[in-house]
């Protein structure tokens, strides 16, 4: 499932019985699993979309959450994953820590230096230089951000 912020999931439950021309037959992935347990944030699934076509397409996915259920005379084993590249992409990080602590530390060694240039101003620009560029004032990436406000509201 794609969800609509870009995220990719995907669930699924393994049965421990099946039936097969009405014979109740054990699972042979179950034997697999009570040997070797799925745990969540350890396995990758990899999974085949419409295998053989043009349109074939191969996803990644991370295990979340393994949990059993019991339905009737039923047993499953319920399997939630995340699309792995956004897990990926969860860990990369400026290691910067947004809080006003920031902009009163900026303000301070302003005014320690001299004051040079216009004083720190706390406002979304300030805030996405903080994240997006370097000390030296230099991108950290190859894309830009632009911010536009529609004040005409307010006048």
């Amino acid at each position: 499932m794609l969800s609509d912020d870009g995220t990719r999931n995907f669930s699924f439950s393994i049965p421990k019985f099946y039936y097969e021309h009405g014979t109740k037959i054990f699972n042979p992935l179950w034997h697999k699993l009570e040997e070797t347990p799925l745990e969540a944030n350890m396995h990758k699934l990899k999974v085949i979309f419409n295998k053989g076509t043009a349109d074939e397409a191969i996803e990644e996915f991370l295990v979340n959450s393994v949990t059993y259920s019991h339905e009737k005379d039923n047993i499953m084993i319920d399997v939630a994953a995340e699309g792995l590249a956004f897990n990926e992409l969860g860990k990369i990080g400026y290691k910067i820590n947004l809080s006003a602590d920031n902009f009163y530390l900026a303000t301070e060694e302003w005014f320690k230096s001299g004051m040079p240039g216009d004083a720190p101003k706390n406002n979304i620009q300030y805030w996405n230089d903080l994240v997006f560029k370097d000390t030296d004032n230099n991108w950290k990436s190859d894309w830009r951000y632009e911010v536009r406000m529609n004040w005409s509201s307010f006048s």
